[in-house]
């Protein structure tokens, strides 16, 4: 693999790191279940709005967390999202019960204190404990 494609992955990763720890922290890793349901059912099921339930689907089946199922075969529409299944295969569901939480962590973790260890980088001095 190239430089290039290791920074593209793990960008990708990031982004889906990312993400799992957004439908944790909604509901929506909740919801995701091994039967395909549309955007709009888990939304309603994690009380978030379709359109962000949407984004963050998207990012997840980029990310092969979750699986989208085959969608019908239609003429391209405006509402052609609202025909498509999304679903968390039992054996991912049980990967991912309890984790959710870490991947909430990991963007706080570089929240807390980025701007602080970059600017230590640039002074020498600390980041005090208490930024973590």
């Amino acid at each position: 693999m190239d430089f290039g494609s290791k920074l593209t992955e793990l960008l990708n990763a990031s982004a889906t790191s990312t993400a799992l720890g957004v439908a944790s922290r909604t509901g929506l890793l909740a919801a995701l279940g091994p039967d395909p349901q549309s955007s709009a059912v888990l939304a309603a099921r994690a009380n978030i709005t379709p359109r962000w339930a949407d984004e963050i689907l998207a990012v997840l089946v980029c990310g092969d967390v979750v699986v989208l199922s085959d969608p019908p075969v239609l003429q391209p529409t405006a509402h052609m999202a609202e025909e498509l299944k999304y679903s968390l295969p039992a054996e991912r569901k049980e990967a991912l019960d309890g984790m959710g939480l870490y991947f909430e962590e990991l963007p706080l973790l570089s929240q807390c204190a980025f701007s602080e260890v970059c600017d230590a980088a640039a002074s020498g001095s600390g980041v005090a404990s208490d930024r973590y």
